[in-house]
Parts: C-alpha cells; sequence; structure tokens
C-alpha cells in the first residue's frame, strides 16, 4: 500500500510538473495565438509578439509579422485600387453620356437615335456594374459595429413610399404587413442597399398587373412577387452575374450584394418559387 501511494503521489506529481513547465515552454506560443485574434487589416497596430530563445518560435514570430505586414500592405493596396478605379471610370464614363445625350438632341435620323439611346443604356449598366463591383470589394474587409441599432420598420417603410410611384406605373399592386419598432443590428446604408435591391428585383421580375407582397415581422422579412418561373437552378441566382431571366435588363449583381451583406451579419436569405410568386427571405437572427 505504501507504494502504491508513493507511485500515485509521483504519477500526480509528474503530470502538475509537466503541465506547468508545458505552459512555461509554450506561452509563446499562446501569446501569438491572441495576438492573432486580436489581427485586423484596417488596425495599424503591428503585432506584438514574445520574445523567446527557443529556435522554432523564432521561425514562428517572423513568419506571423511578415505574413501581417504583407496581408495590411495588400489590403492597402487593394482598398486605393478600388477608389482609384471607381474615381478613374466615372469620369469618362460620365463624359460619355453627356456627350451622347447632346448628340441626341441633334436633328439626326430615327435609326441613328435608336442607336444613341441603345450606348446610353449600356453606359448606364456599365456604370453600376463599376459601382456595385467595387462595393462588393469593399464589403470584403467591412467590419460591423455592435452600436448600429436602425428602426428596420420605418426605413423599410420610407423605401416602399419612395417606389410607389413606379408600381403605379407598372400597374403593380403593393401588400404591406409591416410590424412596428422592429429594431436590428444593421448599418443603415448597408440595410437601404439591402431593401432597395430586393425591392429592384420584385419590380424587375414581375408581370403586367402584378403583384408584390412586404412582411415584416420580429422574426423575418420577406417579400415576394409574381412572375415567371426562373430559368436557372435557383441555388444560382445568388450569384454574380446571374439572372433569373435572361431576357431583363439587369446586371445580376443586385442578390449578390444583398448575400454578400447579409454575411457580414451572419444572416442567411433563401429563395422559393410557388404559385407563380418568387419568394426571398431573410430570417433575422436573435
Amino acid at each position: 500500500m505504501v507504494v502504491a501511494w508513493i507511485m500515485v503521489f509521483l504519477i500526480i506529481l509528474t503530470i502538475i510538473v509537466g503541465v506547468l513547465v508545458s505552459k512555461k515552454i509554450l506561452e509563446p506560443f499562446y501569446h501569438a495565438i491572441e495576438e492573432i485574434k486580436k489581427f485586423s487589416l484596417k488596425n495599424n497596430r503591428p503585432m506584438s509578439l514574445m520574445k523567446t530563445e527557443t529556435e522554432e518560435f523564432k521561425s514562428l514570430n517572423r513568419f506571423l509579422l511578415k505574413m501581417s505586414e504583407s496581408s495590411k500592405k495588400d489590403y492597402h493596396l487593394l482598398e486605393e485600387l478600388s477608389e482609384n478605379t471607381s474615381h478613374e471610370l466615372q469620369t469618362p464614363l460620365a463624359s460619355i453620356k453627356g456627350k451622347i445625350e447632346l448628340l441626341m438632341d441633334s436633328d439626326l435620323s430615327e435609326k441613328q437615335l435608336l442607336t444613341l439611346s441603345s450606348m446610353n443604356d449600356e453606359l448606364d449598366r456599365l456604370s453600376s456594374i463599376n459601382q456595385s463591383l467595387i462595393l462588393l470589394a469593399k464589403l470584403e474587409h467591412f467590419e460591423k459595429s455592435e452600436s448600429n441599432h436602425i428602426n428596420f420598420s420605418e426605413l423599410l417603410s420610407e423605401r416602399l413610399q419612395y417606389f410607389e410611384d413606379i408600381f403605379e406605373i407598372q400597374n403593380l399592386s403593393l401588400t404591406r404587413n409591416i410590424r412596428e419598432e422592429v429594431y436590428l443590428n444593421f448599418d443603415e446604408n448597408l440595410a437601404i442597399i439591402v431593401i432597395n435591391n430586393l425591392i429592384n428585383n420584385a419590380k424587375r421580375h414581375n408581370i403586367e398587373n402584378g403583384k408584390i407582397t412586404v412582411t415584416l415581422t420580429e422574426d423575418y422579412f420577406e417579400i415576394s412577387n409574381t412572375g415567371n418561373p426562373p430559368t436557372i437552378p435557383t441555388e444560382e441566382l445568388f450569384k454574380r452575374f446571374k439572372r433569373g431571366n435572361p431576357d431583363q435588363n439587369s446586371i445580376g449583381i443586385g442578390l449578390a450584394l444583398v448575400k454578400k451583406i447579409l454575411e457580414i451579419y451572419d444572416t442567411e436569405i433563401t429563395y422559393h418559387f410557388e404559385n407563380n410568386f418568387h419568394t426571398l427571405k431573410i430570417n433575422f437572427i436573435k
């Protein structure tokens, strides 16, 4: 029994010493993990790694510092490229559009006017693609704030009021089921983009004398519209440059942009088609 208790004591002592020694030896490693968790591309603070005499940890620290600096450099280059691209492309596009509009006011034949009108529409589409792609690139590095609480009910009602005249022109009937005082942790500008894109999608892919139904509760936001069945697999609708109806004058980025914004807030959007109604539904995370 004495020998047995001595063996138990030695085993426990060995485990305790092993844990303490291991923790001391691996301290630079655990410190590096914490620094990786704190690392942010937007933050100019360099990684503060613990000094160590262990060659393996020295090598790890050198790699982490090199990787973090390289990532920040690439991020700032991409950010600068996005801003420069936006500025440099929008200026000539606006100039060309202005000259086309001047030509359209001239004494031209019907065929020439149709050609210029088609060119003007393509320029608008190109400008929209440029802005959407730049926004998608910026969203890759967008960091959400936990303090942004907006009245989604009020914002949705305002955007629907903006589209009412357009619905009337297209003979579309709108049904609202909006619960008041629904607050969400969401950036207001991004929320407007989500709402506008979903409403535009419901308007664009509708039929003559069609219907649009907008529903908002504490748990979800849903928008449905009448329309023809989709001509592509529904799982591809949220991909870039995928259009449910190729005949529509759409660039195919709207739903991809909505999905990307919702991913920032760990929120999913679903789609289904039933009884000639297209339905997009966003389930809120509680």
